[in-house]
C-alpha cells in the first residue's frame, strides 16, 4: 500500500558528522518542502578513517516535518584501490537497499522519490522505480555538468557518466537550481528539460535589521575556499585596498586551509581578516547583517545561496561576471559586477563601498529575495510532486 503523506528523499549530498556543510543547502530544500509535505531522508555516508564507525552506525534524527537517517559505513582497506572501490560499492548498495525496505515495511509504499544530485543516490532510487514502480524526480545542484568547471563529468570516469545518463533518463523529471545548470544538463544530456527552481534562504534567520554597520567597514566571504570560489583573488583585492590606506574588516567564514592562511600573511592583511571557520547561520547572518557586502569572487557556480541570504539581509553583493549571478543580481539594485580575475577592479568596487559613493536602497535588495523563501520554493516543488503523482497513477 502506498502512502501518500511520505515523500522518500535519497540526497547524494547531505550534511553529516563528517562533513558537517556538504550539502547544507540540499538540507535547506528539504526543509523548504517540508512545510507542504512530509519527509524521509535516507544518506548513507562512507566513514573512511573509521571516526564514527568501524562497521555500521544508523543516527535517526526527527526534525519538524520531516526524518532523517544518516548511515556511516566502514570499509576496511585492503591495499588494492579498485578493490577497494569495488567492496565499497557493493556495501553501499546493499545498506541503502536494506535501509529502504526497512522504510517501506514501517511506512508503505511512497507515492515519489526525491533524489538530491544524481550520483550516486539516484541508484537507488533507480532500484526503487524498478522493484516497486514508485517515480522518482532528480533535483541537480553540481558544478560537474558546467563545461568551465575544473572538475567535470569526464574526470569522474566513463561509469560515472554512464550511471548518471541512467538516472537522469529515467527520471520523472529533472529540476535544476539555476537555468546556467539547466541549460549546461541539457547539453551533456539532450534528452533531459529541465525545470528551474532555484535555492532557498531561511527568512527566520536572514532578515533586514537596523543594524548599526561595524566600524571599520566590514565585508563577509562566506565560501568552502577551494579553485572554484577564487577566495586568493579577494585577498589580493584587500592587499590593494590596504595599500590605498583604507581601513577594512574582512571576514571569512568556512574551512580555512594553511594555503589561504599563508596569502593573507603574505598580504601584509593579517590583523585586518577575522577567520571564523564554519559557523551557524544564525552567527552567519548576523556577521552579514553588520557588513558593508558580501563578495563572491566565484570562477563559475550552479547558483550562490550567500547572495540571497545577503540580499535577505537587505544586504548588497559584490560579485563576478559570470552567467548564472545575473539570475540573482541586477546591477545597482541588489549588488554589482567584477570581471573575473581583475583584483583592481574588485578593489576599487570595495573602496567604493568604503567611502560610500556606491549607495543601495535596502528595502529593494529585500524585496529581490522573496522569491527563495521557503513558501515560494516549497510550494513550486509540491506542484511537481502533485504532477508527478497524478501522471503516475494515470
Amino acid at each position: 500500500m502506498k502512502n501518500e503523506d511520505v515523500i522518500l528523499v535519497l540526497p547524494s549530498w547531505y550534511p553529516s558528522e563528517i562533513e558537517p556543510s556538504s550539502g547544507d543547502f540540499v538540507q535547506r530544500h528539504i526543509e523548504a518542502i517540508a512545510t507542504y509535505r512530509r519527509q524521509y531522508v535516507i544518506h548513507l555516508v562512507k566513514d573512511n578513517q573509521g571516526i564514527i564507525t568501524k562497521n555500521i552506525r544508523e543516527v535517526f534524527r526527527q526534525k519538524n516535518n520531516y526524518s532523517e537517517l544518516i548511515i556511516y559505513y566502514h570499509i576496511r582497506k585492503t591495499g588494492f584501490p579498485f578493490l577497494d572501490q569495488l567492496r565499497s560499492d557493493i556495501r553501499y548498495r546493499r545498506i541503502y537497499r536494506s535501509a529502504i525496505k526497512k522504510f517501506i515495511r514501517s511506512n508503505g509504499l511512497p507515492t515519489l522519490v526525491h533524489v538530491h544530485v544524481a550520483m550516486k543516490a539516484g541508484l537507488a532510487a533507480y532500484w526503487v522505480k524498478q522493484k516497486f514502480s514508485i517515480p522518482y524526480i532528480v533535483t541537480e545542484h553540481s558544478t560537474a555538468y558546467l563545461s568551465e568547471a575544473d572538475i567535470r563529468l569526464s574526470n569522474y570516469g566513463t561509469i560515472f557518466k554512464q550511471r548518471t545518463k541512467k538516472i537522469l533518463k529515467k527520471s520523472s523529471i529533472v529540476t535544476a537550481v539555476s537555468g546556467w545548470l539547466g541549460k549546461a544538463i541539457e547539453q551533456e544530456f539532450p534528452f533531459t528539460k529541465c525545470l528551474i527552481i532555484p535555492n532557498v534562504y531561511d527568512s527566520k534567520i536572514f532578515f533586514a535589521e537596523n543594524e548599526i554597520p561595524s566600524t571599520p567597514p566590514a565585508f563577509v566571504h562566506a565560501s568552502i575556499m577551494n579553485f572554484q570560489k577564487n577566495t586568493e583573488g579577494i585577498i589580493d583585492a584587500f592587499k590593494l585596498v590596504k595599500e590605498r590606506k583604507k581601513d577594512f574588516v574582512l571576514q571569512l567564514f568556512g574551512p580555512i586551509n594553511n594555503n589561504i592562511i599563508q596569502l593573507i600573511e603574505k598580504a601584509g592583511i593579517k590583523k585586518k581578516v577575522q577567520v571564523h571557520g564554519n559557523v551557524s547561520q544564525q552567527d552567519l547572518a548576523s556577521a552579514i547583517k553588520n557588513s558593508k557586502a558580501v563578495i563572491m569572487n566565484s570562477r563559475f557556480e550552479t547558483f550562490g545561496c550567500v547572495l540571497i541570504e545577503a540580499n535577505a539581509c537587505g544586504i548588497p553583493a559584490i560579485i563576478t561576471d559570470i552567467p548564472v549571478f545575473h539570475e540573482i543580481i541586477e546591477e545597482n539594485i541588489n549588488g554589482i559586477f567584477v570581471s573575473q580575475n581583475d583584483s583592481a577592479q574588485l578593489a576599487n568596487a570595495i573602496i567604493n563601498f568604503i567611502e560610500e559613493k556606491t549607495i543601495f536602497d535596502k528595502n529593494k535588495i529585500g524585496a529581490t529575495a522573496e522569491k527563495y523563501k521557503y513558501e515560494n520554493v516549497g510550494r513550486r516543488f509540491n506542484e511537481v510532486y502533485h504532477n508527478t503523482e497524478i501522471k503516475s497513477a494515470q
